[in-house]
This record gives C-alpha cells, structure tokens and sequence, in this order.
C-alpha cells in the first residue's frame, strides 16, 4: 500500500497511490510504515519535520530514503 502527504489533496490521486493526507495527518500516514521516502521543499515549515515521534511510528526495521534536504529529518533522532 502506498499512501502520500502533500498539501493540496484536491488534486487526483496518482494511479499507484491508495490515499493522500494532509500535513496534519502526518502521524496517520506513518503509522505501520516500513518504508519513508521524504521529498519535501525546505523551510521553516519542515526543519526536522521528521523527528523520534515521526520515527516511532514506523514499524521496526523500517526504511528511510531521504531525497530532501538533510535538515528535515532530525538526524540525531534517526541514528537512535
């Protein structure tokens, strides 16, 4: 299953994806995650935006692709 989070959920779905959040759900859609992909813009916005309360709710062993900015995942947090 392939969910997402980006800003304007009035947009169609892409063909792969089963659902879309909003930045407010973040917790949602990272519940029983076993892979995290961050492709997100920089700014104050998502400075560490990734942080151990995001990390936790992955599931053991999960995986992280950062493809952003190294600032918005807390990398301290990560390493723990």
């Amino acid at each position: 299953t392939v969910v997402g989070v980006r800003r304007r959920l009035d947009e169609p779905l892409p063909a792969s994806v089963s659902a879309v959040y909003g930045p407010d759900q973040l917790d949602d859609a990272l519940e029983g995650a076993d892979v995290l992909v961050v492709a997100a813009t920089s700014g104050r916005a998502t400075e560490r935006l990734v942080g151990a309360r995001e990390l936790a709710r992955l599931n053991a062993g999960a995986i992280l692709v950062n493809v952003a900015r190294a600032s918005i995942v807390d990398q301290d947090a990560m390493i723990r």
